[in-house]
């Protein structure tokens, strides 16, 4: 009976499940080279926040043990990373140029298909500034939810260990599924985004941390945290607590007939939907059926590592493809970003910190900028080529 339940529940999943992944479709066969490091190299950054990146990247692999780690067919321990960044944040200390101390103590990898390295599509995050309320009013009416009690998740590797014939449906699903129990107490998907902004089927079944307006909820969940400045000038950073289960999907592409694809960026789309009505905002916002729930933050926002976010270090990637917790180079074309870059090319050394709903796949990257209207505006221009050249510790052996 449980597992006529659970194929009911994946029925159900299936048909919104995949259209996430799709940003990495079509990359074939691909796998992990090492190369040379690229000798014009530079990284770009302000060192402070580099040198913040290292310490947390340090305290990472000091609490990884004596755990070995895998990728592109070495092996190695995790006190082997941890004693390498020891080292070039020494050295860094001291004055040194990081595109000095890297190569003397990290081999690159770079992304390749059939033999050639490709570029991924970098697109860029921020953490917003957004006027709150503590009560509903007419401007600011918008709730932003804690996590549900009523939102429940479904283990279907659990599933699979317990029931061998699992293993033999040649579907491809999420490892983890949310939804609700409904009155018959059976798990169906959870409410959708018009669900519950339109017919208000979560009101009172949530803990509001404030009211906002409309629209500003609606880009604060595609970043996944921020800053609410209430009347009383309290600032309460928010981060992601949970979601609701349904796929993310990116409204811009019901624009396309409205706004050029070349001029389509995350300001271009505010701008469009401020000049609607309430209603039609909420028709194109509902397009998207994905939502966000957010938690009471201390500090800055903070990534799927459980770490702060760095401006310009972090970057959210699919840890399927890139290594969870590991320094990058990452170099991308400064097309449309004005005098941030001189030579056409920004590059910077990154860490692999955070997640994306819509970052899946080898071909999609996303740097977190900052916080604030400037990061904002920069952010939103941010949808360009780049590679991504992941650092892995000398004297790494092949694996077995």
């Amino acid at each position: 009976m449980r597992l006529l339940i659970l194929i009911g529940l994946v029925l159900n999943f299936l048909s919104c499940a995949g259209s996430q992944k799709q940003s990495g479709a079509g990359a074939g066969k691909t796998s992990w080279r090492r190369v040379q490091w690229p000798k014009e190299f530079v990284d770009q950054a302000p060192s402070k926040e580099l040198k913040l990146s290292l310490n947390q990247h340090i305290d990472y692999w000091s609490r990884q043990g004596s755990r070995q780690r895998k990728f592109a067919g070495y092996q190695y321990p995790a006190s082997l990373s941890l004693k390498a960044l020891r080292l070039a944040k020494g050295q860094i200390d001291r004055g040194q140029k990081p595109s000095q101390v890297f190569p003397k103590l990290f081999d690159v990898f770079v992304h390749e298909q059939q033999g050639e390295d490709f570029q991924l599509l970098l697109t860029s995050y921020y953490e917003p500034v957004i006027k709150a309320s503590t009560v509903r009013n007419d401007k600011y009416f918008q709730p932003l939810y804690e996590n549900p009690e009523s939102l429940i998740a479904v283990s279907l590797r659990s599933y699979e260990k317990t029931f061998p014939g699992w293993s033999l449906w040649q579907v491809e699903t999420p490892s983890r599924m949310r939804g609700r129990l409904n009155a018959d107490n059976q798990v169906v998907p959870f409410y959708s985004r018009e669900q519950i902004d339109k017919r208000g089927l979560l009101s009172g079944q949530a803990k509001v941390i404030g009211y906002v307006e409309p629209i500003d909820a609606f880009f604060l969940q595609i970043q996944g945290s921020g800053a609410l400045e209430f009347e009383d000038g309290r600032v309460q950073t928010v981060g992601y607590a949970n979601q609701n289960g349904h796929d993310y999907y990116a409204i811009g592409r019901a624009l396309l007939d409205v706004i050029p694809k070349h001029k389509m960026s995350m300001g271009a789309i505010r701008d469009y939907l401020e000049g609607l009505d309430p209603k039609q905002q909420y028709e194109f916002m509902n397009l998207n059926p994905s939502y966000v729930f957010f938690r009471k933050l201390k500090g800055r926002g903070q990534t799927s590592m459980g770490t702060e976010v760095v401006d310009g270090r972090t970057l959210a990637s699919d840890p399927k493809v890139f290594p969870r917790g590991h320094l990058s180079l990452l170099q991308f074309q400064a097309k449309g970003l004005g005098a941030i870059s001189q030579s056409g090319t920004v590059s910077r050394f990154v860490v692999h910190q955070d997640t994306g709903g819509a970052i899946k796949g080898p071909l999609r990257a996303d740097l977190f900028w900052g916080r604030g209207r400037e990061a904002e505006a920069t952010a939103g221009k941010v949808k360009n080529w780049g590679r991504v050249y992941v650092l892995i510790p000398k004297a790494a052996v092949v694996a077995d």
